[in-house]
């Protein structure tokens, strides 16, 4: 990171000082300057040796001194800086960038996800952007303040929506939390902070597209941007979530089984699951000639065309906007509404379990959130039951 360099700059400077010297006269004093943090400039220290009576002592004992003070100065030691508090003053990016340099080292080691990763690599970027506004030094200067500002600049200044708002802060209570199990600042300063909106689990709120939606949709894709229109038949009717489609694979698709496995280390749950291709999506499979790519090749890269490249998520949503904003459609049309909407309606006209299966939700009781009101009816058997009362 560029930031390694002004690292190492704030560093030199917290462990800078002039050599101890014994100054004499009325009063006898071991004096020298040490860089204080606090005041951002150097600062002199007077340690008094009046207390011994002759001078002979006196100078022993100061040349003593100074010999022990020299090799203290010389690890490291300030005598501005309590020795529990060295830590908090390592400069901000410094402390911030291990932190990513821990989770690079997870990401090789296959315990993290590339979007994962990704989203940790742009939070760290925006932090830092918003840390040259603030100018926190030292990453000592993280307090629960700051990290309320740095939520408020990306929900209002960047705009983003009250749910990417509340993803940031549970991102930086994961990263409070490391800086202080590591001694660098001295409490988990994100944790008292509360995130937008109510907690606990309520009925799907993203907006569905309506069987116009859909039609429109696939009129205006179906000619440049088929393999596009692809992509949204896997989200409609495979569920499959758009940080899983950027890193499906040709090799995922299995012909025989008509099934598009979801390998553990893309899947959300990180479990292998599997999922039914249904006719419409087969239709695709073979008009692109997926199958005739390489096995490694990701099916949504560049284009969203297979290839060798990967696309984040961002790509999809992106795409997705232009779309969007093409056809006229509001805000809350969401690329992963796509999903959504092919849940509901499947909802319409098969089981819930056979549902569940095919969204791999953990239990029926997720699948119910997204059971359209107008598909839920009397039982006929009990519509004309009657007891003795």
């Amino acid at each position: 990171m560029s930031s390694q360099k002004s690292a190492r700059v704030t560093d030199a400077r917290i462990k800078s000082f002039t050599p101890p010297t014994l100054h004499t006269g009325k009063e006898w004093y071991i004096g020298f300057h040490a860089y204080d943090p606090e005041r951002g400039t150097m600062r002199r220290k007077k340690i008094k040796v009046n207390f011994i009576q002759s001078a002979a002592a006196r100078r022993r004992y100061a040349s003593q001194l100074i010999s022990r003070l020299l090799t203290e100065l010389e690890n490291g030691w300030n005598p501005w800086v309590a020795d529990g508090e060295k830590k908090g003053y390592t400069a901000f990016e410094e402390a911030v960038g291990k932190w990513l340099i821990l989770q690079e080292k997870l990401f090789r080691d296959g315990m993290l996800r590339q979007d994962s990763i990704e989203d940790y690599r742009s939070r760290v970027r925006i932090l830092l952007e918003f840390n040259k506004q603030q100018k926190a030094t030292y990453i000592r200067m993280m307090t629960t303040a700051y990290c309320e500002a740095f939520l408020n600049y990306v929900y209002l200044d960047r705009g983003v929506s009250a749910l990417t708002r509340n993803n940031y802060l549970n991102w930086l209570k994961t990263l409070s939390k490391w800086l202080h199990s590591q001694g660098y600042i001295a409490s988990h300063v994100a944790e008292p902070i509360a995130p937008l909106g109510r907690k606990g689990k309520k009925e799907a709120s993203r907006a569905c597209l309506t069987e116009e939606d859909m039609k429109q949709l696939r009129e205006v894709l179906q000619g440049k941007d088929r393999h596009f229109l692809f992509a949204c038949y896997v989200s409609y009717y495979c569920f499959i979530r758009p940080k899983e489609l950027s890193m499906l694979r040709v090799r995922d698709i299995n012909s025989k089984q008509k099934t598009i496995i979801v390998r553990r280390e893309v899947s959300k749950s990180h479990k292998t699951q599997a999922v039914t291709i249904t006719k419409k999506v087969q239709e695709f499979i073979d008009e692109l000639k997926i199958l005739s790519y390489p096995q490694d090749y990701y099916i949504f890269s560049r284009g969203f065309a297979p290839g060798e490249h990967f696309s984040s998520s961002r790509y999809f949503r992106e795409n997705w906007v232009k779309i969007r904003r093409r056809m006229g459609w509001p805000e809350n049309y969401k690329f992963y509404g796509l999903k959504n909407t092919g849940i509901t309606n499947m909802l319409r006209t098969n089981d819930t379990l056979t549902v569940r299966d095919q969204a791999r939700h953990s239990s029926i009781s997720i699948t119910d959130i997204y059971t359209p009101h107008d598909s839920i009816a009397a039982n006929p058997k009990l519509t004309k039951y009657e007891a003795e009362f």
